[in-house]
C-alpha cells in the first residue's frame, strides 16, 4: 500500500517517464531465476499469448497514467485510476456477462460521484483535462490487464513464470514508447537513481 501510494509521487519527481520499463525489465529478470528453480510451469500456446495480452495492456496503463501525471495533480491522477475496479465490473459484464449486483452497481456509482469530486476539485483547465482522459485511459487499461490476467490464471500457470511474461512484454512495449518520446534510458542523475529504485 505504501509502495502504490507513494509512486506517483516519486513519478513526477523523477527525471524521466521510463522508470515503468526499468521497473518491469528488473522485475522479469529478477523474477526468472525463481521461476526455474520452482519448477512451475510457463505460459505456452494460447496461454502465452494471452500473457503477452496482458502485458501489452499493463504497458498501455503505464504510458497513459505516467503522461497524465505531466497535465493534472498527483491526487486527481490517483484517484482517477483507483477507480480501475469500476471499469473491471463494466468491461467484466460487457465481456464475459458477468451480472452487476444492485448493491455493485450502487457502489460503482457512489465511487464515480466521489471520484468526480475529488478530481474536479483539484484541477482546473484545459491542461488538467487532458491529464484526466489521459488517466482514465490509463485506469481502463490496467481493467483490461486484470481481466485478462484473472482469465489466464485459470489454467494451471505458476504465477511467477506468468509474472515474468507480463513484465517482460510490458518492457517491450514500452521501450518504442520510450524511444518515441525520447525518454532517456540511463544517465539518470543520483536523485533520479534514488527514486527509480524507491520505486521497485
Amino acid at each position: 500500500m505504501l509502495a502504490i501510494s507513494a509512486a506517483a509521487i516519486f513519478i513526477r519527481l523523477a527525471e524521466t517517464s521510463a522508470v515503468a520499463f526499468w521497473r518491469c525489465t528488473l522485475g522479469a529478470a529478477v523474477l526468472l531465476p525463481p521461476a526455474f528453480v520452482r519448477g512451475d510451469r510457463f505460459p505456452t500456446g494460447r496461454a502465452l499469448y494471452v500473457g503477452v495480452a496482458s502485458g501489452v495492456a499493463l504497458g498501455g496503463h503505464f504510458v497513459f497514467w505516467i503522461s497524465s501525471l505531466s497535465f493534472t495533480s498527483v491526487v486527481a491522477s490517483v484517484v482517477l485510476v483507483s477507480a480501475q475496479p469500476v471499469f473491471v465490473a463494466v468491461l467484466a459484464y460487457l465481456v464475459f456477462g458477468e451480472r452487476i449486483t444492485l448493491v455493485s452497481f450502487a457502489g460503482i456509482l457512489v465511487a464515480l460521484a466521489g471520484t468526480a469530486v475529488i478530481a474536479a476539485d483539484k484541477t482546473v483547465g484545459s491542461a488538467a483535462l487532458t491529464g484526466n482522459v489521459l488517466v482514465l485511459a490509463g485506469a481502463v487499461t490496467v481493467g483490461v490487464y486484470v481481466l485478462i490476467g484473472r482469465s489466464s490464471r485459470t489454467g494451471g500457470v505458476g504465477v511467477l513464470p506468468y509474472s515474468v511474461v507480463v513484465y517482460a512484454a510490458t518492457a517491450a512495449s514500452l521501450l518504442p514508447a520510450a524511444l518515441i518520446f525520447d525518454a532517456p534510458l540511463w544517465d539518470y542523475s543520483g536523485e533520479t537513481r534514488v527514486i527509480d529504485w524507491a520505486l521497485r
